[in-house]
């Protein structure tokens, strides 16, 4: 299992400078984008030797740290107080993340032949190259041909498991013979 992104949310409390925010974050050499349209918003992008993460303010009190690495995320928290000096953030909480799966293929593996789509999946493949498992809603589950699979949403490591051996069964009974 490989954690692909995750995204984390929280509150603060309105009404806070985004301007300010930015001049801030520049001061420390962070990357900023303010947008004024709606949503209005300001993008602050972290970027280190840890890894990458970026910090979304809204201006209606909402924001979302995302990212790949953990440590990265822990230096842009360490930076939360001097970015947002008159408004505190509330906890983190983790909304969603996408886990990337590589399932264990068959010897002579050859990409599956579906004869029949099996309840709960659907199948386009003009249209996007994998078989979306929707049993497990609201994650969306995407199962490639290579044998890799795409969990997104709140998943826990449990529900990752199942996933993955509900999927390397799935693999095993539709391959090519």
């Amino acid at each position: 299992m490989e954690v692909v992104n995750r995204v984390y949310s929280c509150k603060f409390v309105p009404p806070l400078s985004l301007k300010d925010c930015e001049q801030s974050a520049l001061s420390y050499g962070l990357k900023t984008t303010l947008y004024n349209g709606r949503p209005t918003m300001l993008c602050v992008r972290y970027s280190g030797i840890d890894g990458r993460c970026t910090l979304i303010l809204f201006a209606s009190g909402k924001a979302r740290y995302m990212g790949k690495h953990d440590a990265a995320f822990q230096h842009l928290l360490q930076l939360e107080s001097v970015l947002i000096p008159s408004s505190r953030m509330g906890p983190l909480r983790e909304s969603t993340r996408t886990v990337r799966l590589q399932l264990d293929l068959p010897r002579n593996y050859v990409p599956l032949r579906i004869s029949q789509i099996p309840k709960g999946c659907v199948w386009e493949p003009e249209l996007f190259p994998a078989i979306q498992f929707t049993q497990w809603r609201p994650l969306c589950i995407n199962l490639f041909h290579s044998g890799v699979a795409m969990v997104l949403g709140h998943s826990t490591d449990s529900q990752l498991t199942e996933i993955r051996n509900v999927l390397t069964d799935f693999v095993y009974r539709n391959r090519a013979l």
